[in-house]
């Protein structure tokens, strides 16, 4: 009875963790990829935030002179950590077995396996996402209240790491308006929105302290107007000067459009053969630091910027960007943001659309908590679509946190739905 016991239930789960642990000593052994944003989270750059930086600083702490590798394996344990948890949780709240945990694991697992060994935010980032997602995931089973108060505190965590993560306050905001509705104890519901509302604006001082400390100015990441000017650019015409009445800006900006239609990197410019994205991309950075910032230096007469300059940047950039986008550009955005998805993950896109549109019609019959899960799933991938389309061209490496949920989610939801189990044995 013993032996057919152990063969019936220990062997496919040691088999599953012998897997995961060579899997892991695998991926520690990797070599550590730096990348060009991985020496200015080394050295604290004004234009990144303070969550990575840190975490990098923590590593040289505790492991010295083998800082970095440090780093790659810690990020690597958080990561499948996060996972594992998220996995118990939907096991726990959509009853899986014990198989298909396993394979919701694995695909979990995947995005992490993919980034580790790179220095820079997308791993820890994805690791707070998944445990984001965990508590998200309590709160709408149990409604319990420390699950309220993690969302808030995985929340302020990423948004200290990559300022991408913005996109989650109006969620939250959604969220505890759903909660005041769903929930009777007003007070455990304003304490819930004091704590969430607390932790989001000490995540803005927390990095505002951090430029002090580090830059001398107590402000915000100044970076977000290059960004979007950059993709405005590519997608507005020289003849969009007629908006601007300031002498400096019009020469600003023809300036800027010279050096673009030099090289042919405008909307138009693109072969109607070639592909949104390798255009898109190559003009991107050409327009970001060979004609915008460039430009803005012979402008206020600096060979280089410091943090005070890269301040007036943001400011100036976002000036313009905010005329150009909302009085000319809005549907030649649009369009770009759509094409691009088209040609990087335009299937993910539908099933995060159908799970806007369907599960909230079934929550409203059935008052169902997964169909809240499905909802906050796809709401939060089109709100990531939406502010990288709006910064940066679509990319992998900053739609892979929402991308990598939807799959794993069905597929512990059909498995339930069918009462189906392939992968238990006995």
């Amino acid at each position: 009875m013993v032996r057919e016991r152990w063969t019936q239930s220990t062997w496919p789960s040691l088999a599953f963790w012998i897997f995961f642990i060579a899997s892991f000593c695998f991926m520690a052994s990797r070599s550590i990829e730096l990348t060009q944003d991985s020496y200015s989270y080394v050295r604290h750059h004004v234009t990144r935030t303070s969550g990575y930086p840190l975490f990098l600083d923590l590593c040289r702490l505790l492991f010295r002179s083998h800082s970095l590798k440090g780093a790659q394996i810690l990020q690597l344990m958080l990561g499948l950590f996060s996972a594992h948890r998220l996995a118990m949780v939907w096991r726990r709240e959509l009853g899986l077995g014990a198989g298909i945990e396993r394979l919701v694991l694995v695909l979990l697992a995947i995005p992490v396996w993919r980034v580790q060994s790179t220095i820079g935010t997308e791993c820890l980032s994805y690791a707070f996402f998944l445990l984001f997602l965990a508590c998200l995931t309590g709160s709408f089973f149990r409604l319990q209240q420390g699950a309220i108060l993690g969302m808030g505190a995985f929340a302020t965590i990423l948004l200290l790491i990559r300022p991408q993560f913005v996109f989650l306050i109006p969620f939250l905001a959604v969220y505890l308006i759903w909660l005041f509705w769903h929930r009777d104890d007003r007070s455990k519901n304003w304490i819930a929105t004091g704590a969430l509302v607390g932790m989001v604006l000490f995540s803005f001082y927390a990095q505002a302290t951090y430029n002090y400390v580090f830059n001398g100015k107590f402000s915000r990441i100044p970076f977000t107007g290059l960004q979007v000017l950059s993709v405005v650019m590519y997608v507005s015409d020289p003849s969009d000067l007629r908006l601007f009445e300031e002498p400096r800006d019009v020469e600003y900006l023809r300036a800027v459009y010279q050096k673009i239609k030099q090289d042919r990197l405008s909307y138009r410019d693109r072969e109607i053969t070639q592909m949104y994205l390798d255009h898109y991309n190559r003009a991107y950075k050409y327009i970001c630091w060979i004609a915008i910032v460039p430009q803005f230096k012979r402008m206020i007469g600096k060979a280089e910027l410091d943090a005070s300059d890269w301040e007036a940047l943001d400011r100036f950039t976002v000036r313009l960007s905010v005329k150009l986008l909302l009085r000319e550009n809005v549907t030649r955005w649009i369009v770009l943001t759509i094409k691009q998805i088209e040609e990087t993950s335009g299937h993910i896109f539908l099933i995060m659309v159908m799970l806007c549109v369907l599960a909230p019609i079934r929550y409203w019959k059935m008052r169902a908590p997964i169909d809240l899960l499905f909802f906050s799933v796809g709401a939060l991938g089109l709100a990531n679509y939406a502010l990288i389309g709006l910064c940066e061209p679509i990319a992998w490496r900053y739609v892979f946190y929402t991308e990598s949920i939807p799959l794993p989610l069905l597929v512990g939801y059909f498995s339930t739905a069918r009462r189906f189990d392939p992968f238990t044995v006995g």
